[in-house]
């Protein structure tokens, strides 16, 4: 799914995330990742904008100060991964892709599932290495 107008530090800031959130999981695992970004930009639940998607309170991990699980945003390094991140983010945004997840999927975690009536609401799509994801 084409988002049209994409500025270019949204792209790097989605290509952070992908890193930080789905290192380790090469390109397919951080294809999962931002698709429920750009899923969630599609959702009139959520914030229709990358950035916003991306920033609303307690959603990655990898924003989180003090973090002991991932890395910070300002951790990431121009490495061959990170390259790999920015591609997909690029191919996401252009819509230049074979979806790995439902349109509806606009939740995920790693490690075990967060105790809460939110979670408890979700249905569980599919797994993928250490990620669950939900609709």
């Amino acid at each position: 799914m084409k988002i049209g107008n994409v500025k270019r530090q949204e792209i790097l800031l989605m290509a952070s995330v992908l890193l930080a959130e789905a290192c380790g999981e090469g390109k397919e695992g951080m294809q999962m990742v931002g698709e429920v970004i750009i899923n969630r930009v599609m959702d009139n639940r959520f914030p229709n904008t990358i950035t916003d998607v991306i920033c609303q309170p307690n959603q990655f991990s990898c924003l989180k100060l003090n973090s002991k699980d991932y890395p910070l945003i300002t951790d990431v390094f121009l490495s061959d991964e990170y390259l790999d991140a920015l591609e997909v983010a690029v191919t996401l945004v252009k819509g230049n892709y074979t979806p790995l997840l439902d349109l509806n999927v606009t939740a995920f975690h790693s490690g075990p599932r967060p105790q809460s009536k939110y979670w408890n609401l979700l249905e569980l799509k599919k797994e993928f290495k250490n990620h669950k994801f939900y609709a």
